[in-house]
């Protein structure tokens, strides 16, 4: 499920400014339709939920050139002074980039921890949300490099509705990027496969584009296992 979105974000002047922010801001309190976090979950393009992670979850990044068409779209967003050039002589165009989810173990035990009892019974009733497990993002040149620099990313969650990227050096050097800071071109989605357990009770057992066999996105598809068939 791939949805192709712009970002609004009303600290948009944060994105291009020259310092990069190693405190923790403070969340934004209203979540416009606008706003994707990796790791949030969705119903269509409404966010849903903000699950809490208590886990690092190791992060994958890959970049990416931007096309006309998606510099277009992100320069309707900045201002004069921030606007991406393109240089069609020498191709050399500005470059976004994919980060995705690559710990799907860590993260299905964050998502099972008590303090998200609620979200799960929310996942558990509903068959249509999705978690967002990959954002097209562009971040400016300093926090570019940062990801582009770092030994291993994490998604770390300080407190509940706020994600960022944690940076790791080979030093050993943090450095916080708060992903509301990037602006989305593309996200992709995937939904969320339930078993039940030997008390025939639903068990998330995998979040992912097909659930495996004997696995169902809808939990009333699942065929309960009679126990006491074949005892004396």
């Amino acid at each position: 499920m791939k949805v192709k979105v712009v970002l609004f974000l009303t600290t948009l002047q944060l994105l291009f400014s020259c310092t990069v922010y190693h405190n923790i801001i403070e969340p934004q309190q209203n979540y416009s339709k606008g706003y994707y976090l990796i790791g949030s979950i969705l119903e269509g393009k409404e966010n849903r939920s903000f699950p809490v992670y208590v886990e690092k979850i190791k992060l994958s990044w890959k970049e990416i050139t931007l096309t006309k068409k998606n510099i277009k779209r992100l320069n309707s967003d900045l201002k004069d002074d921030y606007k991406l050039a393109i240089n069609d002589s020498l191709h050399n165009y500005p470059k976004f980039l994919k980060i995705e989810m690559a710990d799907y173990p860590t993260l299905l035990s964050s998502l099972k921890k008590k303090i998200n009892q609620p979200v799960l019974k929310t996942l558990q009733n509903n068959p249509k949300l999705a978690m967002i497990t990959s954002l097209d993002i562009y971040f400016n040149d300093i926090q570019t490099r940062i990801i582009k620099n770092a030994s291993v990313l994490y998604l770390i969650n300080p407190r509940q509705g706020y994600y960022a990227i944690e940076a790791l050096s080979s030093d050993g050097k943090k450095q916080l990027i708060p992903i509301e800071q990037g602006l989305v071109l593309k996200l992709k989605t995937k939904g969320f496969c339930w078993e039940l357990d030997n008390r025939n009770q639903p068990d998330l057992v995998d979040i992912s584009d097909n659930c495996r066999s004997g696995s169902e996105r809808k939990i009333k598809n699942l065929t309960v296992i009679d126990k006491t068939k074949g005892l004396w």
